[in-house]
């Protein structure tokens, strides 16, 4: 992988989103900075330590930013994100708010601004539920919180998609197609790892059958009985195996993009008798959070 200046304004921006992600993986909020800087925390992440310390800087101007999916579970007919208006940073309140699914809007919703569609992006990228706590500021924020600017947040994916390089490859004999070749590429989003499986020899020269498979670890390593996506994966490689061969891209896309955690909690949502989409709509996700850059 290419070696990229970290003193570089771009560069210094993509790490620090890289950081940024970490900290709210942790719980813990950063300061979005740009025109309009502001605290983000994810609101799972809220406890009562933490909303008293952001209640003391946000003087009553804090809110809840939720996607248009979400809000919709709360009664109202929309199609974009919007903010709450949170005078008291109540724990209560966000966990109903985010995350209750016979919760139902207290408040009038106003439109996002431009730091709190930033707050929502970082929370995607990070995998987290799609609920943002931003607190704007009009000083310095704390000195322990970490700083990442709101233009980088913005430019992060479409950057992180032309880093992408290959770390290692080797055979690997599979059950049914044992001439198999897994390539791993690090890059994109989150740094996360992705796999092209090269089954036979496929002619490049030649239009070569691919496909895209989206981690599923219920179903293709578990066996879930909720899905068929082993069986898919199993019969691909087989079936490459048995004709022309071809490459099957395995992307750490958990729950169309959700992620394992919200993947969990949309099945807790089945269980209570909602179906895929309208588990994915109570948590606020739309129907595929998926990207293909």
């Amino acid at each position: 992988m290419a070696y990229e200046d970290p003193t570089s304004p771009a560069e210094a921006g993509l790490l620090a989103v890289e950081r940024g992600l970490s900290e709210l993986r942790a719980g813990r909020p950063v300061a979005v900075t740009g025109p309009e800087p502001a605290l983000v925390a994810p609101a799972e992440a809220v406890d009562a330590a933490l909303a008293a310390r952001l209640g003391a800087l946000a003087a009553g101007r804090a809110r809840l930013v939720l996607p248009a999916p979400r809000l919709r579970r709360l009664g109202l007919d929309r199609a974009q994100a919007g903010a709450v208006a949170l005078p008291l940073i109540d724990t209560a309140r966000l966990e109903s708010l985010a995350l209750r699914v016979d919760a139902r809007i207290d408040a009038p919703v106003g439109p996002v601004s431009e730091v709190d569609e930033e707050a929502l992006e970082l929370l995607s990228l990070a995998l987290l539920l799609p609920a943002a706590l931003v607190v704007p500021l009009d000083r310095e924020p704390p000195a322990d919180l970490l700083r990442v600017p709101g233009a980088a947040v913005r430019a992060y994916r479409g950057a992180q998609a032309r880093r992408i390089a290959i770390v290692s490859r080797a055979p690997v004999p599979l059950e049914g197609a044992r001439d198999t070749e897994f390539v791993v590429f690090r890059g994109g989003e989150g740094l996360r790892d992705q796999v092209a499986i090269i089954v036979g020899r496929p002619d490049l020269s030649r239009p070569v059958a691919v496909r895209l498979h989206s981690a599923c670890l219920t179903g293709d390593l578990f066996g879930s009985l909720k899905c068929d996506c082993g069986d898919q994966l199993r019969d691909t490689v087989r079936g490459m195996a048995a004709g022309e061969g071809g490459i099957l891209l395995y992307l750490d896309q958990e729950g169309r993009g959700n992620g394992l955690a919200n993947k969990i909690r949309a099945y807790g949502l089945q269980a209570r008798g909602f179906d895929t989409y309208e588990a994915d709509e109570v948590l606020g996700f739309g129907l595929d959070q998926r990207r293909f850059d």
